[in-house]
């Protein structure tokens, strides 16, 4: 059974953009060509760098480069958002069971949960397997309860992560040569500063916009805002240097070419938890890397091209940390949500949900 029928409507949980599907026989999803994978690596590296920038890098006109992220973008296989990054934010792992009768109907409310970064239909015993962002963990319990409260949804447990030795907004297609790499990471630019201890409101309305467009101009965004781009260019600044903010080039797999999402939960003793994780998380296959507060206390999440891919990533695994001893594993089925975009059955973009860790 699809998703939707015609056309996502806006539900009382929450505020959401709406996205109609593409008509009958307009462009599908399709493997990207090296130029579009290239523009994607660079802008996976620098989000907000310009056309001009990026094409310097990788020897395409700019015009070019701007054209091949309109058609990825308006296809909605490809999205720049933002979201408020860790340490300043909780982030945990929910597995929700839900009623068959009325599972889709509860999928689609489960999609406009701004709470929930991503949803995907897996293997194993309980259907969804969710990512939930939260400020606290007395803000994580709320969404927990809203979630329950979705009707249709039987059960909700959640595990708590610990720490993340990898995030998914690290992982980088293989399309630009380390000299390519090297320019757009100086475009990047990004310094660690001092952590601040909180954000203000002009901040959070400056996080809210960016992340519906992660490439809106500094022009757009004063006018927004009504403040001045040098205003808007020192914020932005400040947010990424600072580690509260992180901005993130995004795609489907069907561009990307990885079919397979897989869950790798892990049992390792604690002394060698962090080890353990850090040699994995050298691994190019690897997304996220988590440890976790529970009967399982590492998470590994992959991307792998095709589902044999599987049995050589554990061996991989295995051969960097003996003591990493996978207990449990799930493969994605279904990619529903991904990082505030919900997404139709062929993996594009139909539904703009953006994360919103301040509701």
């Amino acid at each position: 059974m699809p998703l939707v029928h015609e056309k996502l409507y806006i539900f009382m949980y929450e505020a959401v953009h709406v996205i109609e599907f593409a008509p009958e026989g307009a462009p599908r999803a399709r493997n990207a060509d090296e130029t579009d994978l290239m523009v994607l690596h660079a802008l996976q590296i620098a989000p907000r760098a310009s056309w001009a920038e990026i094409g310097a890098a990788i020897g395409v006109a700019p015009t070019t480069v701007a054209r091949r992220w309109l058609q990825l973008a308006e296809r909605g296989e490809a999205w720049i958002t933002a979201y408020v990054a860790s340490p300043y934010s909780r982030l945990s792992l929910v597995h929700i069971d839900v009623e068959a009768g009325i599972a889709e109907q509860a999928v689609r409310t489960l999609g406009r949960l701004s709470a929930l970064v991503t949803i995907d239909e897996v293997s194993g015993t309980r259907p969804l397997l969710a990512t939930l962002v939260a400020p606290s963990t007395e803000r994580m319990a709320t969404a927990l309860r809203r979630i329950r409260g979705v009707p249709g949804v039987l059960s909700c447990d959640a595990v708590l992560s610990t720490s993340v030795l990898a995030h998914g907004s690290r992982w980088r297609l293989d399309a630009l040569d380390p000299e390519q790499v090297a320019v757009m990471q100086r475009v990047a630019g990004v310094s660690r500063s001092a952590p601040m201890p909180h954000i203000d409101d002009f901040d959070r309305e400056l996080v809210r916009t960016l992340r519906v467009d992660g490439r809106a101009s500094a022009t757009e965004l004063a006018q927004r805002l009504s403040v001045s781009v040098n205003t808007v260019r020192r914020r932005i600044g400040r947010l990424l240097d600072s580690g509260w903010l992180t901005m993130r080039c995004d795609l489907s797999a069907a561009v990307s070419g990885h079919e397979v999402v897989a869950y790798l939960w892990f049992r390792v003793p604690p002394e060698e938890l962090v080890a353990a994780g850090e040699a994995i998380a050298a691994l190019p296959e690897r997304r996220t890397v988590a440890t976790l507060a529970g009967r399982h206390n590492l998470l590994v999440i992959a991307w792998l091209h095709r589902p044999e891919d599987l049995p050589g990533l554990e061996v991989r695994i295995s051969e960097a940390c003996p003591s990493a001893v996978v207990d449990d594993r799930s493969v994605a089925l279904r990619k529903i949500k991904h990082v505030g975009r919900v997404l139709g059955p062929d993996g594009r973009v139909v539904e703009v949900v953006p994360i919103d860790e301040f509701a």
